[in-house]
């Protein structure tokens, strides 16, 4: 059985992104922006959305393995907490000074 040959997923900069929507609220039409750079028409509507729902470019299309603000708080959130190394040692102490 041929094996299907892997599909390259392909990044985009957050300037490529906000250009591109800049041309469809400049007037065109998705579809027709869409088609011009070679890129989904659903792709474009949500960097649209993206952008008019967070107008800051970085914010809006985090990327390069970065989460958004709110994403990346939740993330740290629910990651298990470390003690600061003097705590621990202050900790570990207490706890020999007890057993001993």
């Amino acid at each position: 059985m041929a094996r299907k040959p892997s599909r390259i997923r392909r990044t985009f900069t957050p300037q490529f992104k906000k250009d591109a929507v800049a041309l469809v609220l400049g007037g065109r039409t998705v579809n027709e922006v869409a088609h011009d750079l070679g890129i989904a028409r659903s792709l474009l509507q949500r960097w649209k959305t993206q952008l008019a729902r967070e107008p800051n470019v970085p914010a809006a299309f985090p990327g390069a393995g970065r989460l958004a603000p709110q994403a990346e708080q939740l993330r740290q959130l629910q990651q298990p907490h470390e003690l600061h190394p003097e705590l621990r040692l202050h900790g570990a102490e207490r706890e020999t000074r007890s057993v001993a």
